[in-house]
């Protein structure tokens, strides 16, 4: 609750902006059991940034489209605990098996 609702609120009431922060979603081989399935879920952040600046390109908000494609290319840089460093782990864990 902290990163989703105690911040959000103390950045509106400073500056008049909600800011926060997600946290990461563990993945169960159990539950995801295909290379597949895990990449859908980790990959799901810098997709919906892809969407989202999207849709901001198409409503003429090119500040807003400019910020969601920095935030998916930043998210896909193989550092942990992005995305881009569990896709890349995914990929290179499955290579090692086979």
């Amino acid at each position: 609750p902290l990163w989703s609702l105690v911040v959000p609120l103390c950045s509106f009431v400073l500056t008049g902006m909600p800011l926060g922060a997600g946290q990461p979603v563990p993945l169960s081989p159990e539950t995801l059991p295909t290379l597949g399935a895990r990449l859908r879920v980790v990959l799901a952040g810098p997709a919906a940034n892809l969407i989202a600046a999207g849709g901001f390109a198409l409503a003429g908000m090119t500040g807003a489209a400019t910020i969601n494609l920095v935030l998916c290319a930043f998210n896909l840089v193989p550092m942990p605990p992005l995305d881009g460093y569990e896709a890349a782990r995914l990929i290179l864990e499955e290579r090692r098996k086979s």
